[in-house]
């Protein structure tokens, strides 16, 4: 059973590494806004 702070840490974790990389593909131009929401959304709903 995961207590309040692990599950804290590792929704953090989830969601700075989605971002991270979603961020990275926008700055480079590989995604538009409306795919990097999109790609955010998708990558935190299947890691959770």
């Amino acid at each position: 059973e995961l207590d309040d702070e692990t599950l804290k840490e590792w929704l953090t974790d989830v969601c700075n590494n989605v971002f991270s990389s979603a961020f990275h593909s926008l700055s480079k131009d590989a995604m538009t806004y409306e795919h990097t929401k999109i790609f955010c959304s998708e990558g935190i709903l299947k890691n959770i």
